[in-house]
């Protein structure tokens, strides 16, 4: 587990030094209190569970991400003008 956590921190430290936006899955996932729920038994691949949990964070992080303003929703009010 020490081994798996040291090149995780590396890997996502590498990525942002290289100047690019990390959502970290491993914190959200270890904070539900079962990571492994978040994926399939037989194999490494994220399940409906994780890929739902993935789709949440990925979603908060380009709704506070300022670089990513153009997919939100534009909000207009109903002109009376005709």
């Amino acid at each position: 587990m020490a081994t798996e956590r040291e090149i995780h921190a590396r890997f996502v430290a590498l990525l942002r030094d290289a100047h690019l936006k990390v959502v970290d899955m491993q914190p959200i996932f270890e904070k539900a209190g079962n990571p492994l729920g978040f994926y399939f038994e037989t194999d490494p691949h994220w399940n409906a569970r994780g890929h739902a949990a993935a789709a949440a964070a990925l979603n908060q992080f380009l709704s506070a991400d300022p670089d990513w303003r153009l997919i939100l929703p534009v909000r207009t009010t109903a002109s009376t003008d005709r």
